[in-house]
């Protein structure tokens, strides 16, 4: 077995490779993410607390985004309790934030309130900031 060191030109050949590879895989596959309240509104605003990597899986899903209609009424909720400042009133600011962003709103089925009392409980503790369906 013979080891390479990071420089050699086989390495670098290899790992250049490899990232064309991973580029393309990721112009074919094709990602749904569910976006929750913060990823939505750091994403929106370009603030800091979203990671660079978090960004760029946002803005290359290829396939669906979206914003739970959950989401858009805890935004409501916290506007109205003070701990939201919106620029706009919700009602005329979230609809062209999520046409413009290719955002769509999710809506919340009876199917998908029944499945959700059968999710082991420790899954309902975790929230994740961007769920990849």
């Amino acid at each position: 077995m013979i080891l390479l060191g990071p420089h050699s030109r086989l390495a670098i050949g290899t790992a250049e490779r490899l990232r064309r590879a991973a580029r393309r895989l990721c112009a074919v596959y094709r990602m749904n993410l569910l976006l929750d309240i913060h990823a939505f509104l750091w994403f929106m605003e370009g603030n800091e607390r979203i990671s660079q990597r978090a960004r760029d899986g946002i803005e290359a899903a290829g396939g669906v985004r979206a914003l739970s209609v959950a989401s858009a009424w805890e935004m409501a909720i916290k506007t109205s309790l003070g701990k939201l400042a919106l620029a706009k009133p919700l009602g005329g600011l979230l609809p062209p934030l999520l046409t413009d962003a290719g955002i769509e709103l999710l809506a919340i089925e009876i199917g998908d309130v029944a499945r959700v009392a059968t999710l082991p409980f420790q899954l309902l503790l975790r929230r994740p900031r961007a769920l990849a369906c």
